[in-house]
């Protein structure tokens, strides 16, 4: 047989036809019918009509069903295992993990459909690349391509040749990328289900609040000789306040997990307000007076002072000495004898429960016998209490609880302060503002009468006093006023005020006397182990799926329109069909050529060889005929 290759005649020769050649070529031409009249003495070259025993002519779906139908039903097989996976993990997503017979595991039962997906793919792929080999020979091409494809439909090894080896265009390596992507899926698979501790709603939580503060105190009783103060609950409270810090972490919400959480939540409390106003401070100093000082002796020489402060409030003290030395002198002051206008002008408080003014004099104090108000420069405050407003956002985590004010309210009318009678002293009514972010519950606060009279008297009676230095002369067995001891080495007179306000809120909080309005209500979660599904580490088997899919789709078109048999990856079609051992090269003399003609570099053509037969044969130069 005689053709035309690059510029060069060749001729293609089978000497010797094996018996088992010459059958299986006969088997063929029953097979497919060859008709005898078609050019079959060529190489199968662009432009070529036919090839040996090719197909009939069958309908798509017949062809796809006669040559393809195990490649398809093994592809839906795989298709069918990862939509199985996809529908497992959607099902238990987010929910605790599921118990199954005989200790069966959700990662068990996700990995058996991971290896139902791969497998079968994998031997789609391999049957994809067998079949594109035998179209790669459709022109002359090198030996050791065969070998190529052959080891890239076994496995990774091969894949990686096939790779190294073709263009990346070529459909074969989509084929190859595929199978060494494969060795990937199961670690992406194991990353797919974690199981983190989630919480879980399993029982309602509670939280103090105060919705009325009713200490229960008659009005009259208030106006009798002996005054008796609030409940002993408040004044346990402010003591607690004056002389340890304070948090509204102290109330502690009933949540039985410890793991809680709580709308915003309003409450009745007590707010403080101070401004340190000593440079807006003055003196005046009266003319020395002997005799005074508490005493007959006329070596007592007493001093009066008097402080001038914002808002129209004088604080007066008086010190005494003796032959130049230092006597007696207060080393704080505090009073609740302040002008009515001051708290509202200075601090914008209106009608609080109890204002003051305090004046420290820490270098008299520290100069001992020699201390002298005369350069004495005094720390001054001014402070209210009153009533208020707190929205709280409380929640607990393993066990600690955290509670954060978000706002605080107060009336610009402020609650009623009995400054005239006590008989004239209505509840005290707080409402709840338009602009609150609570919105739900009772918006109306209220104090009972009584108890605001009481905690007023109280209060004004408990801050009001003074601390002497330590220099003064007192009588033997003297004991010190301990809220003004501790008024008196407090730096940060605001900071002890926001500690007493907090301490009374608590209280408030915990008094329990709102009814159903005393508690805020919240959620008790528990930790639960629940599956999380991290679906970005399902998208390799996805695209290996889709590159399958299509990488057959695109293998059954070719062969469709291919004048080429359906071989595959088949073992009996390589070794009927595959290269022909030397015997298709010719030699002038006649005799095989088995050195140069089948080194891995000697090109191969898939036609026919001079028995008919359908071989991967040598193109060679024309043989003269003589």
């Amino acid at each position: 047989m005689e053709g035309h290759l690059n510029g060069h005649d060749y001729q293609l020769r089978d000497i010797n036809p094996s018996p088992i050649n010459q059958a299986f070529h006969r088997q063929q031409q029953r097979s497919y019918k060859r008709d005898e009249h078609s050019p079959i003495q060529e190489p199968f070259l662009k432009g070529s009509k036919s090839l040996g025993d090719k197909p009939p002519h069958l309908h798509p779906l017949a062809f796809v069903y006669r040559w393809w139908f195990w490649e398809v039903l093994t592809i839906t097989l795989s298709i069918a295992a990862f939509a199985a996976i996809i529908i497992v993990l959607r099902e238990f997503d987010s929910r605790p993990p599921p118990e199954l017979p005989s200790g069966v595991t959700l990662n068990a039962i996700v990995s058996l459909l991971s290896t139902v997906t791969k497998t079968p793919l994998l031997a789609v792929v391999s049957a994809c690349i067998g079949n594109l080999k035998w179209r790669w020979f459709m022109k002359p091409r090198a030996l050791k391509d065969f070998e190529a494809f052959d080891g890239a439909s076994r496995g990774p090894y091969g894949a990686i040749q096939m790779i190294a080896r073709k263009h990346p265009l070529h459909m074969a390596t989509v084929g190859a990328v595929i199978t060494l992507l494969a060795l990937f899926v199961d670690p992406f698979i194991q990353q797919v289900i974690t199981y983190p501790l989630l919480p879980l709603p399993t029982s309602n939580a509670t939280v103090p609040r105060s919705q009325l503060y009713d200490a229960d105190i008659w009005i009259p009783s208030l106006d009798s000789g002996i005054h008796i103060g609030p409940e002993f609950g408040m004044k346990s409270a402010i003591y607690k306040g004056i002389f340890t810090s304070a948090s509204p972490s102290d109330v502690m919400p009933d949540c039985a997990t410890g793991n809680c959480t709580f709308p915003l939540f309003d409450t009745l409390a007590i707010c403080s307000k101070c401004v340190n106003v000593t440079d807006h401070t003055t003196r005046s100093q009266q003319s020395p007076s002997e005799g005074g000082c508490g005493g007959s002796f006329t070596r007592f020489i007493q001093t009066n002072y008097t402080y001038a402060l914002p808002g129209s409030t004088d604080v007066h003290i008086s010190s005494c000495t003796s032959g130049g030395g230092f006597v007696s002198g207060v080393a704080m002051i505090s009073t609740v004898d302040v002008s009515d206008s001051m708290s509202s002008s200075i601090l914008g408080i209106s009608n609080p429960i109890t204002s003051l003014a305090i004046l420290q004099f820490p270098g008299v104090n520290a100069e001992g016998y020699s201390g002298t108000y005369g350069n004495a420069t005094p720390l001054a405050w001014e402070c209210s209490l009153y009533y208020c407003l707190n929205t709280y956002n409380v929640s607990v985590v393993n066990n600690n609880a955290t509670t954060q004010l978000v706002s605080t309210y107060h009336s610009e009318t402020g609650t009623p302060i009995p400054y005239t009678s006590l008989e004239d002293t209505p509840d005290g009514i707080l409402q709840r503002p338009s602009n609150s972010t609570v919105t739900t519950g009772n918006s109306t606060f209220r104090i009972q009468n009584g108890t605001v009279a009481a905690l007023s008297q109280y209060l004004n009676y408990t801050l009001s006093g003074q601390f002497q230095t330590e220099a003064s002369e007192v009588s033997y067995g003297t004991f010190v006023n301990d809220v003004m001891q501790a008024l008196n080495i407090t730096a940060d007179i605001g900071n002890l005020m926001d500690g007493l306000a907090t301490s009374m809120t608590n209280y408030l909080r915990q008094l329990g006397n709102s009814g159903s309005d005393s508690q805020a209500q919240g959620t008790a979660y528990s930790l639960i182990v629940h599956v999380h599904i991290r679906w970005a580490w399902l998208a390799l088997s996805g695209i290996l799926v889709v590159l399958s899919i299509g990488l057959l789709i695109a293998t059954i078109i070719l062969s469709a329109h291919s004048e080429l048999p359906v071989w595959k990856s088949s073992s009996m079609d390589t070794i009927f069909h595959g290269p022909d051992n030397g015997s298709g090269v010719a030699s002038r003399t006649g005799d095989t050529r088995t050195t140069k003609a089948n080194t891995p570099d000697a090109m191969v053509v898939l036609g026919q060889n001079s028995n008919g037969d359908l071989r991967l044969v040598h193109p060679l130069p024309l043989i003269p005929r003589y």
